[in-house]
């Protein structure tokens, strides 16, 4: 009877276990590569911060020094937040710097996806010209130029001529 308790204990036990492992999806992107204190390094976190030709030359070299340069500015951020550093006149102006800097390029970024396309025709841009040809004009008397592109050979003639003439 005692046998028999013992192995109905050790497959509940098992079972038991079983059941309480929590099971994670196997994605090959999620795997932690280093934690410290609240901030965790992901191989997917490498893979967006390091060009595509840099990680397949040696992913293996690529990966350990990554992780070991994020674990060393890990290690300095965690004791600069514990020597108060953060708390600095200086180091919060810097701050508000670089953020405002972010803000800009973000802003940057968003008006250049908004804009779809040649936000100005051609047509338009021609009428703008013929419309405000004074403003165009060079305040040098003459232009020097060395070559002349010209799709035939009597349109570049014509074009000698007439820049010759004044």
């Amino acid at each position: 009877m005692t046998d028999l308790l013992k192995i109905l204990f050790i497959t509940s036990l098992g079972l038991l276990l079983l059941n309480s492992c929590e099971q994670r999806p196997s994605d090959g992107d999620n795997i932690i590569l280093a934690e410290l204190g609240n901030e965790v390094l992901l191989l997917r976190d490498v893979k967006n911060n390091v060009s595509e030709e840099r990680y397949h030359g040696d992913s293996l070299q690529v990966i350990d020094r990554y992780r070991n340069n994020w674990i060393k500015k890990q290690l300095k951020v965690n004791e600069a937040r514990r020597l108060g550093l953060h708390n600095q006149e200086e180091v919060q102006r810097r701050i508000r710097q670089a953020e405002e800097s972010i803000l800009v390029d973000a802003y940057n970024e968003a008006v250049h996806l908004e804009q779809t396309g040649d936000p100005v025709s051609r047509t338009e841009a021609q009428s703008y010209y013929e419309s405000n040809k004074e403003k165009f004009v060079l305040a040098e008397q003459h232009v020097r130029f060395r070559h002349m592109m010209s799709s035939t050979l009597n349109n570049a003639q014509n074009a000698r001529n007439a820049l010759q003439q004044g």
